[in-house]
C-alpha cells in the first residue's frame, strides 16, 4: 500500500527475446568457466607430482594451458619423459605446436627436467592417466566456451549492446553479461537505481531534516551479484586501459 500511495513503483518491462537469449548463454558461459577453473587447479596438482615448475613460464619457457603446454601434457607427461626426449625430436615436436624460439624452449624443458626431483615410479602410470582424463575435459570445456562466446558475439552484434565494445577494456564478453544482467538500455531506469540493483554503491539514510548529514552505511547484500560482478570487472578493466 505504501508503495502505491508514494507511486515509487515502476512498470516491468518483458525483455526482448534477444537479450533472453544472450542472458542464458552469458550464464551457461560462466557456469562453464566456472568448471574450467577446477580442472585447471587438478591439472595443476597433478603437475606438480609429475613435473614442478612446468606450468611456471619463467621455469619452463613454455605459457601454460597454451596449445605447446597441452600438446605436452598428452604425451605420458613427466620429468624422466622429458629427459629422455632426444633434443632434437623435442625441438621438431615444439616446431609443429608453433612454439616461438622451439630450441630456446627445448633447453628451458631439459634444465627444468634435470633439476626437479623424480616422482615415485610406483605413481608415475597412475598419475599420468589422472592428469589424460582432466585434461580431456579441460579441452572439451574450452571448446564449449569458445563456441558460446562465439554465439554470444552474433546475437550482441543485434542489439545497441553492441557499443560497448567500443570502449576500451570491454569486450564481446563483458558487453553481453552486462547486457544481460541489466536488461535492454532503451528501458533503464535512473543511475541511482542501476547502481543500487547492482550493488556497487552504499546505501545512505538521513533524518533529522536537511541541517543534519546523511549516514553512509553498508553496500547493500540485496543486488544482482552478477551485475555486480561484471560492472566491477569492466571499471577495473577501463582503469587499466584508460
Amino acid at each position: 500500500a505504501k508503495t502505491l500511495l508514494h507511486k515509487s513503483s515502476y512498470a516491468a518491462q518483458e525483455e526482448s527475446k534477444i537479450i533472453l537469449a544472450i542472458k542464458e548463454l552469458s550464464r551457461t558461459r560462466a557456469y562453464l568457466v566456472g568448471q574450467l577453473s577446477e580442472q585447471k587447479f587438478q591439472i595443476h596438482h597433478y603437475v606438480n607430482r609429475l613435473c614442478p615448475g612446468f606450468l611456471n613460464q619463467k621455469k619452463s619457457g613454455i605459457v601454460p594451458f597454451s596449445r605447446t603446454s597441452l600438446a605436452l601434457l598428452g604425451q605420458r607427461f613427466s620429468a624422466g619423459r622429458i629427459r629422455s626426449w632426444p633434443r632434437a625430436s623435442l625441438v621438431k615436436f615444439l616446431q609443429r605446436q608453433g612454439q616461438h624460439e622451439p630450441e630456446a624452449a627445448a633447453d628451458h624443458l631439459r634444465t627444468l627436467a634435470g633439476l626437479v626431483l623424480d616422482p615415485s615410479p610406483d605413481m608415475v602410470s597412475c598419475w599420468q592417466n589422472s592428469l589424460g582424463q582432466y585434461l580431456l575435459q579441460y579441452q572439451s570445456l574450452a571448446q564449449s566456451v569458445s563456441s558460446l562466446e562465439k554465439e554470444l558475439a552474433r546475437s550482441l552484434a543485434q542489439t545497441s549492446g553492441a557499443l560497448l565494445t567500443s570502449i576500451s577494456g570491454i569486450g564481446i564478453v563483458l558487453a553481453s553479461g552486462m547486457l544481460a544482467e541489466l536488461g535492454d538500455p532503451t528501458a533503464w531506469r535512473a543511475v541511482r537505481c542501476l547502481c543500487s540493483y547492482s550493488g556497487i554503491v552504499p546505501r545512505t539514510s538521513q533524518t533529522g531534516g536537511p541541517d543534519k548529514p546523511a549516514q553512509t552505511g553498508k553496500v547493500q547484500r540485496r543486488c544482482n551479484r552478477r551485475a555486480k560482478n561484471w560492472i566491477v570487472q569492466a571499471g577495473s578493466l577501463m582503469g587499466r586501459c584508460g
